[in-house]
């Protein structure tokens, strides 16, 4: 039951994101570049290195604008969480055979 609303209820989080960044006039993906950006530049990291994660990010705004894959990554945000969340409650609250029941 509980994998069953994790599900129904990562399924709602994407939808609503889905159309939140549909209908806002805010680019989340090029407000996290800039940033991100501006926290590598005053990093103390190599020039090289710095472009290297600008490039792989810039890749991943690309990437991200196909909808399938912007599902995917939303999905990916939430539905780990929800999983382990219902896995640790299914074994906390997991029934017991009362002790000297001969069927455990």
């Amino acid at each position: 039951m509980g994998l069953y609303i994790t599900l129904v209820v990562s399924t709602l989080y994407v939808a609503s994101w889905m159309v939140l960044s549909a209908t806002s006039k805010q680019d989340f993906m090029a407000e996290y570049y800039e940033h991100e950006k501006a926290k590598l530049e005053s990093s103390e990291l190599p020039a090289a290195e710095v472009e290297a994660k600008l490039e792989e990010m810039r890749y991943f705004g690309e990437l991200y604008k196909n909808p399938a894959v912007k599902i995917g990554f939303t999905y990916m945000e939430i539905l780990p969480v929800g999983l382990l969340v219902s896995l640790l409650c299914a074994a906390i609250l997991k029934r017991r055979a009362p002790v000297g029941d001969a069927r455990s």
